[in-house]
């Protein structure tokens, strides 16, 4: 059976309290962890539109090693 407003056991004591408390700690945690993939993605997208990312992969490219050959084999 169901409680209304006003009889024991809702709206009123520390368990709803902490039901309250809780769910404004797993909404601020989840709001914590999307503004975090947010600026990810913001900072990915201006490294790519500056450049960076991609001067960065070529840095990190066997050829940038100046390799011939064989070394340029095995590093591919």
């Amino acid at each position: 059976m169901r409680t209304k407003a006003g009889e024991a056991g809702y709206g009123h004591g520390p368990l709803w309290r902490e039901q309250l408390a809780q769910g404004t700690v797993e909404y601020a945690l989840v709001l914590l962890v999307f503004m975090a993939i947010v600026g990810a993605l913001v900072a990915i997208w201006r490294a790519s539109a500056d450049g960076a990312l991609t001067a960065t992969v070529e840095r990190a490219a066997s050829h940038a090693l100046d390799a011939t050959g064989i070394p340029d084999i095995i590093l591919y």
